[in-house]
């Protein structure tokens, strides 16, 4: 297992709202990049959807820490399997550090086509989320 993880993203608001937010996907709509990815469609705990020149990726929730880490993870007849845990940290009653970590299954030349790509969409993907997360109104 290849294991890609984002720097550490600050959100001005509690963990609780943090992962509630996080914890249903349907919220996610709003940060789909849509240049990229095509039929987004989502239910509270699962979402698929097409990314250009990789095809349907399905993902779901695999488990849940309240208030400290959500797992997700592929599914369905995706290019390769892979998992995705958000952290959650609360440095006060009004801050949350949240952290990603994807761990995807690659053989040696996917590695090498994706690796570059996957490590800049994490951070990628931890940014507008943290970006995302920091203007809702708590």
């Amino acid at each position: 297992m290849n294991k890609f993880e984002s720097s550490q993203k600050t959100v001005h608001a509690g963990r609780k709202p943090v992962f509630d937010f996080l914890s249903d996907i349907t919220n996610f709509s709003t940060l789909v990049p849509g240049e990229k990815v095509k039929d987004f469609h989502a239910e509270t705990d699962r979402c698929s959807f097409l990314v250009d020149g990789l095809g349907e990726i399905g993902v779901r929730i695999a488990s849940q820490e309240p208030n400290e880490c959500i797992k997700f993870e592929s599914e369905g007849s995706t290019p390769f399997k892979f998992n995705l845990w958000i952290q959650l940290k609360e440095t006060n009653e009004r801050t949350t550090v949240i952290k990603l970590t994807l761990g995807a299954e690659l053989n040696m030349i996917m590695k090498q086509m994706a690796e570059k790509p996957l490590k800049e969409g994490i951070e990628i993907i931890a940014s507008q989320l943290s970006d995302h997360l920091n203007n809702q109104e708590w």
